[in-house]
C-alpha cells in the first residue's frame, strides 16, 4: 500500500469498523499514525481527520540496517522507532500497527443466529476448520458484514500469536501503546465497500504493492472475499511475475463465481505502486467482460 493510502484507508476503517482488532480506544480520534515494521524498514504515515474528511500530514519511509541474524533485532529496532517518532514529533499515544498480508489469514464465515454472544462463544470452533495452527497458537478478530434472516456473515482475520507478540513487544520498548492492529488488507477491502456499499453489480479491487497483492470482492455492498498473494510490483518486470499473478487473480474470481449467489464481476479496480506495469496491463486483458479502470477513491 502506497504510504499516503495506508493512512487514510486506515482512518476511514478505524471509524467505520472500530471494533476489528481494536485494543484501546481514547474516543474520537483526530490524528492517527499508521506504523508498519517491515525487514527493510519503517513506514510512518499520519492522518487528520477534519471538516473537509481525512488529510495526510506526514508520510514517510525509514530504512532499517541489514540485521536479520542479530540476536538484538528487535532491540535495535525499537530504539530506531523511538528515535523516528522523537525527531518526527509522532504522538506515541495515537499510533496503529499495521501487519503485513502474508501474516494475516482472512475467512468469510456464516453462522445461524444474530446473537453476538453466540456468535463469540461458536467462532473459534468454526474457525478451527480453516487454519493450519492450532487454536491456543491464534489471535483473531471479527467484523459483521451482513446480518440477514436469522444470520450472520463475518469476516474473520486470524494470525500467529508469536508474530503479533513480537511486533507489539517492538512498540512496547519504543514507548508505544497502540490503540488498535489492523491491516492494510482490510483497509483495502473497507475502502472497496465504503465506495460501492449502493451498488448490485460485483466489482473487485485489485491492490498491486511493491512486493504483494490483494484483490477484494464485493457483491451489493457486502464483501464476499479477500485474498494476498506475495507477487507485487517487483516481479512484474519479468513476464513470469505477471503469469504468477494473472493466476492468482483468475482463482480468487474462479473461487467467488462458484458462490450460489455470485453475479457477474463488472469492474476490476486498479491502485497501488505496481499497478501501472504494462505488463500487468496487457496481462488483464485476458479476462474477458471485465472492465479494467484506474482506483480514484481518494
Amino acid at each position: 500500500m502506497t504510504l499516503s493510502s495506508f493512512a487514510t484507508w486506515q482512518t476511514k476503517f478505524q471509524e467505520r469498523f472500530p471494533s476489528l482488532f481494536a485494543r484501546r480506544q481514547n474516543g474520537a480520534l483526530k490524528e492517527v499514525s499508521g506504523v508498519d515494521i517491515a525487514s527493510n524498514g519503517i513506514k510512518v504515515v499520519t492522518a487528520l481527520k477534519t471538516e473537509e474528511g481525512v488529510k495526510v500530514v506526514r508520510s514517510l519511509f525509514s530504512p532499517l540496517p541489514a540485521f536479520h541474524d542479530d540476536p538484538k533485532r528487535n532491540e535495535k529496532t525499537a530504539q530506531l522507532l523511538a528515535q523516528l517518532l522523537e525527531d518526527e514529533q509522532i504522538d506515541p499515544e495515537n499510533v496503529v500497527l499495521t501487519l503485513h498480508p502474508e501474516e494475516v489469514s482472512y475467512r468469510i464465515l456464516t453462522v445461524p443466529f444474530v446473537n453476538r454472544r453466540k456468535i463469540n462463544a461458536v467462532l473459534p470452533f468454526e474457525l478451527e476448520k480453516y487454519i493450519p495452527f492450532h487454536l491456543e497458537d491464534v489471535c483473531f478478530a471479527s467484523m459483521v458484514l451482513k446480518e440477514k434472516e436469522g444470520e450472520t456473515s463475518l469476516l474473520v482475520a486470524s494470525c500467529k500469536k508469536v508474530v503479533l507478540e513480537e511486533e507489539l513487544q517492538i512498540l512496547q520498548e519504543a514507548g508505544i501503546n497502540p490503540i488498535g492492529i489492523s491491516t492494510d488488507a482490510a483497509g483495502i477491502a473497507t475502502s472497496l465497500l465504503m465506495l460501492e456499499e449502493e451498488k448490485e453489480s460485483a466489482s473487485a479491487l485489485l491492490y498491486v504493492g511493491i512486493d504483494h497483492s490483494t484483490i477484494c470482492i464485493q457483491q451489493g455492498g457486502m464483501l464476499k472475499s479477500i485474498n494476498s498473494c506475495d507477487v507485487g510490483g517487483r516481479s512484474l518486470k519479468t513476464k513470469e511475475g505477471s503469469e504468477d499473478l494473472l493466476r492468482f487473480i483468475q482463482l480468487a474470481l474462479f473461487a467467488y463465481q462458484r458462490e450460489p449467489d455470485s453475479s457477474s464481476l463488472k469492474t476490476i479496480s486498479l491502485a497501488g505502486e505496481g499497478h501501472t506495469e504494462p505488463i500487468l496491463l496487457d496481462a488483464l486483458k485476458l479476462l474477458r467482460d471485465v472492465e479494467i479502470k484506474e482506483w480514484s477513491f481518494f
